[in-house]
């Protein structure tokens, strides 16, 4: 070992004085740092080869020549490491020797293992670390000077060690404070306050109902035995007047004289007669009571939709209680898991440091022991007792750390509509009431699906721009790709294949701010650097207005001076005609420019909203924009900014989709909420009618297939599912529904020809185009091709999807 130090250069090691061992504390870590340094303090203090010579001599007393080398040589490798480490922690410069040998400090651990749980064990049989042989060694031939300072030395790293021991426990007593975060809030009380609120008045609703039918009940009862009364009276009189007359019978002559014939007649049909004026009159008298009796239904139907109107409240109280507190217990088992777990981390952090510090503690009252012995008359004598003495006690150095808390737990809701609590709640005695709308409970949060690999990368317009492998690509009408007419590569006015933007575009962007986003609307294409600088190429309506941009094909930074002192564009959003834009910053601001509210914004004005994160459009007259609340509102150039209604309180929303007419949200709990036009079924829900004025829970899904993307265009919806299929559903026209026909589908459909062995990670429409790129990095398109073309060299419509072999992504 020392033959291998001089071959290195040992002079810095084996100098007069003790290195300082400063910036190697505070570059190693526990035990390794301890020992290190102590080793370069004990051989600088032999002073010499010679001396050095002399502590690897064998001796049978503590292990054998070879073993004992080989420990050594680990123990100066370790110091070597310790010295060779610049003030600031970092490698002066790498040393073979360093490398082979960097694990100095193992073989000095496993001579000395951790304490059995319970204390520290010193039953076993004590192995003499190779540092203490060192020690002694050194002892036996060291001059007086050597003592004093390995004293001073070994009382520095045990100050040391308790300061760390101190810091250590001070942070362990501090664990627990991870579970005082996690709180069941009580968002669901305003709810259960409805709820609370509107049952009474539902059964009082429904006692008045009860009464108002036992009174209709008990007329419409007279009134019909009233009516069997005048039907049975009526129905003898019809049939005494429907007997046919007969004179023969009636009108017999018989053996008997002519006056007593007559008188016989006669008094037959004054009988006959009154007979019938009988019944007739029975009738007649029959008929007003029935007639006139009058059992008023209006009453008790009013009543009834009354009851109907408060049990629909109750319902929906319920559901937004159960949702809200089942969101809220689904969040407080997740920060309470999450609190768990870093309390095991932590905890099995500070025990390994316990357990370093421990080991590093009896290496240094050793030393102690080995120093105090060099006062003494029979120095080898006391140094033999330190060699065999039992292991020093740390128990001082036990780390206590607070009990895990209980658990108070978060009781889920027990009452939801259509649950058994529920309907015994709204029962009422002797009525049926409405059939009850289930109300599902979202699921705790579950790991996250598949990445949008595209995202803010892919924009679709005017043109198509995405980014691939080799960079920015581009499709469609020159005009909105930012590329002069007369530069159309394919076609006059249009680019039918995905091709790189920088061969085909009219000036450039600058090379040290490139962009990092892309968004394109109906007329233009808008670009976020990546310093949060928006650009504009193409022809983009708004900013052919004074002041607000030069509407040309070369890029043009917008608004250069106004965004100079303010935070980062992280999102952007155009609407349909370019006539509005909106920018959400960094800090959460939004701002707007463009026809507002009757005039002209040719500089960016603030928005009245709260903090956002994201800002959506899609060729439409409307922008929705995602509050860091997870609210969502609108934005449109002849109203003010306003909130979206519907989507559940306590679930905020994570994730908007904005298509056109109509809208998708996804919330915290995973569920999707849907809200505008819907006269195709593209909100996914049933709304009563064409329009979903309020978000609403998406229900006509398959129950088989789990939505993780939403993407949609001009009244169509395609949902990418967990499986990597995608559904899609709306209006049909040019096939861009992808099941290979152009057939308007109000219920869901699954898009066809994708590769069945290559599942489908990410889907995006626009207009009347689709698209869709899969798990190996393929990028298909299909729909409307006749107008900027699907990509695949064309102008005809494709009514599924095509490979587009131009455009290749990494796989995922």
């Amino acid at each position: 070992a020392i033959r291998a130090l001089e071959l290195q250069g040992t002079s810095a090691l084996l100098a007069p004085s003790p290195p300082s061992c400063g910036s190697a504390r505070a570059a190693l870590a526990g035990a390794m740092k301890t020992a290190a340094c102590l080793l370069a303090a004990l051989l600088s203090a032999a002073a010499g080869p010679a001396r050095a010579g002399r502590i690897v001599r064998p001796e049978a007393r503590f292990r054998d020549p070879e073993a004992r080398a080989a420990a050594l040589v680990q123990q100066v490798s370790a110091a070597i490491r310790a010295l060779e480490l610049q003030p600031d922690g970092s490698p002066a410069r790498e040393d073979p020797l360093v490398q082979k040998l960097r694990g100095a400090i193992q073989s000095l651990e496993l001579q000395d293992q951790e304490d059995a749980p319970g204390g520290d064990a010193q039953d076993e049989s004590l192995p003499v670390e190779p540092l203490e042989a060192v020690a002694a060694s050194l002892l036996r031939s060291g001059p007086d000077s050597t003592m004093g300072q390995l004293k001073a030395l070994v009382d520095s790293l045990q100050r040391s060690i308790l300061l760390d021991h101190n810091r250590s426990q001070e942070m362990a007593s501090q664990m627990v404070g991870h579970f005082s975060v996690c709180k069941s809030d009580a968002s669901w009380a305003g709810f259960k306050n409805t709820y609370d609120t509107k049952l009474p008045l539902h059964a009082e609703c429904r006692a008045a109902e009860r009464q108002l039918n036992i009174t209709y009940t008990a007329c419409a009862n007279e009134k019909a035995a009233l009516c069997g009364v005048k039907e049975a009276e009526c129905n003898a009189f019809e049939e005494e007047k429907n007997k046919p007359n007969d004179p023969t019978g009636e009108c017999a002559v018989n053996a008997m004289p002519r006056e007593a014939w007559l008188g016989h007649i006669a008094q037959r049909f004054a009988g006959l007669n009154a007979t019938f004026q009988l019944k007739k009159k029975k009738c007649e008298d029959a008929k007003g009571p029935c007639n006139y009796k009058v059992c008023d239904l209006s009453g008790l139907q009013s009543k009834r939709q009354e009851c109907n109107t408060l049990l629909g409240d109750v319902q929906a109280a319920a559901c937004s209680w159960a949702t809200a507190k089942k969101v809220s217990c689904n969040n407080f088992d997740g920060c309470w898991k999450s609190a768990t777990e870093t309390y095991a981390n932590l905890k099995a952090t500070h025990e390994s440091e316990q357990k370093q510090r421990k080991l590093s503690w009896r290496i240094t009252e050793r030393l102690k022991c080995l120093i105090a012995a060099d006062g003494k008359t029979d120095k080898n004598a006391e140094i033999e007792k330190c060699t065999i003495a039992p292991k020093p006690d740390t128990s001082h150095l036990n780390i206590t750390f607070p009990n895990l808390p209980p658990n108070p737990g978060c009781q889920d809701p027990v009452l939801f509509p259509c649950n058994g609590p529920y309907l015994a709640a709204i029962k009422v005695s002797g009525m049926d009431l409405p059939d009850c709308n289930t109300c599902p409970m979202p699921s705790p949060p579950g790991p996250p699906g598949p990445p949008v690999p595209l995202g803010d990368s892919f924009a679709a317009g005017g043109a198509f721009h995405l980014i691939d492998t080799q960079g920015y690509k581009v499709w469609g009408n020159c005009g909105g790709a930012g590329v002069e007419p007369a530069k159309c590569p394919d076609h006059p006015g249009r680019i039918l294949t995905p091709t790189l933007l920088q061969s085909v575009m009219t000036g450039s962007f600058p090379a040290d701010d490139p962009p990092a986003k892309v968004f394109t609307t109906r007329y233009g294409n808008f670009w976020l650097s990546q310093s949060g600088k928006v650009w504009s190429t193409g022809t983009t309506g708004i900013w052919n207005e004074p002041g607000a941009g030069k509407g040309e094909y070369l890029p043009t930074e917008l608004f250069p001076s106004f965004f100079a002192n303010k935070p980062p564009v992280i999102k952007f959003a155009g609407n349909e005609d370019n006539n509005i834009m909106v920018f959400v910053l960094k800090d959460g601001s939004v701002y707007w420019a463009g026809s507002l509210l009757g005039g002209w914004v040719t500089t960016p004005e603030k928005v009245l909203m709260p903090p956002a994160v994201d800002v959506k459009s899609s060729a439409s007259r409307h922008i929705a924009v995602l509050t860091r609340a997870g609210e969502v509102w609108g934005i449109a150039r002849d109203r003010a900014p306003w909130k979206i209604e519907g989507l559940p309180a306590g679930d905020p929303a994570k994730l908007v989709v904005h298509m056109q007419s109509h809208a998708w949200a996804r919330t915290q709990s995973g569920r999707w909420y849907s809200w505008g036009f819907n006269e195709w079924g593209q909100l996914g829900r049933d709304t009563g009618g064409q329009i979903g004025s309020a978000a609403g829970l998406v229900t006509t899904l398959p129950s088989d297939e789990k939505p993780v993307q939403v993407a949609g265009g001009d009244r169509a919806t395609f949902v990418l599912t967990e499986s990597g299929k995608i559904l899609s559903v709306g209006v049909n026209s040019h096939g861009r529904l992808g099941d290979g026909t152009t057939t308007h589908r109000r219920t869901w459909t699954y898009v066809k020809n994708l590769p069945a062995d290559d599942p489908v990670v990410w889907a995006g429409a626009f207009e009347y185009q689709s698209f869709a790129r899969t798990k190996s990095g393929k990028f298909f398109s299909w729909g409307y091709g006749q107008g900027k073309g699907v990509g695949d060299g064309t102008r005809q419509d494709r009514h599924l999807p095509v490979l587009i072999p131009e455009v290749a992504f990494p796989a995922v």
